[in-house]
């Protein structure tokens, strides 16, 4: 049974935790929302490009203009109109930390105030799509976003809609087009609960919790997005029928996300757009 303290909110960017001290007096601690920075290493990528087409001549059971009918005003569904959209769609994992068996994980603030800890590793739904124009500082600071992290409540899934530059988004789908295997990893700021002592006091290297609330939506804001490409490596003294040991496949193979070492140099190739910060 749990028997932790339950959150009170304060309002939309504040709660209030009430504790006790070793001397028996009672404190509160301030839980405050602020934007953390969110590592997901995306599995499951797919590219969707939609054409949509409004015909005037689909028009089905609407009052269309008649021959000879000058009176009634042209209406927008008389008019032919083709939209394309595209999209980069995939499944977030929360970052792994270095020599740890524990990931970043996501806990739910319910409506009573309790916490449900350690409840999500990843977000099931992440969709990027391509902004017209970027935001402005004018927009941030009137908490407008290009994006938002929210989780549903039909069955308790996490989900991440974000906008990025033009530029950016046309390189990374021109990038996944190619079929090979790529590592793709996306970096967002994210609005989350916490306390000001473990923000302050939590190692680097230590993995972290975001407090978000559940049936609800957060802002998100673009920073980094990498794709990454494996590199075959070749082994020193190795001859074409020699080397063919489980120990040394994996060697030749194993992808890097960032550099590979090879005899006599560096050999890496890692795709590396924009890292958009109050831009």
């Amino acid at each position: 049974m749990n028997n932790e303290a339950k959150l009170k909110k304060v309002s939309d960017r504040l709660y209030v935790k009430p504790c006790k001290g070793k001397d028996g007096k009672d404190f509160e601690v301030e839980w405050k929302k602020e934007l953390e920075m969110m590592w997901l290493d995306l599995t499951n990528v797919s590219l969707r490009h939609t054409l949509s087409i409004e015909n005037p001549v689909f028009a089905v059971g609407r009052d269309r203009k008649r021959d000879g009918d000058v009176n009634r005003p042209k209406l927008p569904y008389d008019e032919y109109v083709k939209e394309e959209h595209r999209s980069i769609s995939a499944t977030g994992l929360l970052d792994k930390k270095p020599d740890s068996l524990r990931s970043d994980t996501i806990s739910l603030i319910m409506a009573d105030g309790a916490i449900e800890r350690g409840t999500y590793s990843e977000v099931k739904n992440v969709n990027i799509f391509p902004l017209e124009s970027d935001l402005t500082q004018e927009d941030v600071e009137m908490g407008r976003a290009n994006g938002s992290l929210g989780h549903w409540i039909e069955d308790g899934e996490f989900y991440l809609d974000l906008g990025i530059p033009a530029d950016t988004f046309d390189c990374a789908y021109r990038e996944l087009q190619e079929p090979k295997g790529k590592a793709v990893v996306l970096c967002v700021y994210v609005d989350a609960f916490n306390t000001d002592i473990d923000r302050a006091f939590r190692p680097p290297d230590m993995a972290k919790t975001f407090y978000i609330e559940a049936n609800s939506s957060s802002r998100a804001y673009f920073k980094t997005l990498m794709i990454s490409e494996p590199v075959r490596t070749i082994l020193k003294n190795s001859h074409p029928n020699q080397g063919n040991t489980e120990e040394e496949k994996a060697v030749r193979s194993e992808p890097k996300r960032s550099q590979l070492i090879e005899e006599g140099g560096y050999n890496w190739m890692a795709f590396l757009w924009k890292i958009l910060r109050g831009r």
